[in-house]
């Protein structure tokens, strides 16, 4: 039997530390339904399946959190590695988001490179250098990067000016007819 030392709670993870063991990163969720305490016994082969169940919970926990901004598949690899999800599962993780539609990068490239792309008088070169670079930073792909800056792009050049859609209201009055 080994005996957990301290559970300590940081937000949405909670970490696990036992007397003879290394310790346990899982959600806050998990240990609240497993009901960790410190000073309570776990079998040695149940921590083992509970540490399999715990990356895998704590990875969905992160991947949902994560991906409430725009992300790419490699920069989401690094956050989950840094959390300390182990490898497989954040294999396993990145695999199921790609299944069930979950990810969708060039989406989310896209999303990035209209942020980036501004209103200034900045040329096309100009814009696809710097955007370009800040999205391959991010981990997208050269391809996926230049694809959503030409995307933003475009769209940027097709949207009218304010000035075009006010254009014969602008310098007109109105009077009315109040007695």
């Amino acid at each position: 039997m080994i005996q957990i030392t301290e559970v300590q709670r940081r937000g949405s993870i909670c970490t696990v530390r036992f007397e003879e063991a290394p310790p346990l990163r899982c959600s806050r969720t998990f240990a609240r339904r497993l009901r960790f305490s410190a000073g309570q016994q776990i079998d040695a082969a149940l921590l083992e399946r509970v540490r399999e169940t715990a990356g895998a919970d704590l990875a969905q926990q992160l991947t949902d959190r994560l991906l409430r901004r725009p992300r790419s598949r490699r920069e989401l690899a690094s956050r989950l590695r840094q959390e300390g999800v182990p490898e497989a599962t954040v294999r396993e993780t990145l695999e199921e988001l790609e299944v069930d539609g979950g990810h969708d990068e060039i989406g989310d490239a896209l999303a990035l490179a209209r942020q980036c792309v501004s209103r200034s008088g900045e040329d096309w070169n100009d814009v696809r250098q710097r955007c370009g670079a800040r999205l391959r930073r991010r981990g997208f792909s050269p391809a996926t990067s230049l694809h959503a800056v030409q995307t933003a792009w475009q769209e940027r050049q097709i949207e009218p000016d304010d000035e075009q859609i006010a254009g014969p209201i602008a310098g007109a009055t109105f009077r009315s007819r109040v007695p």
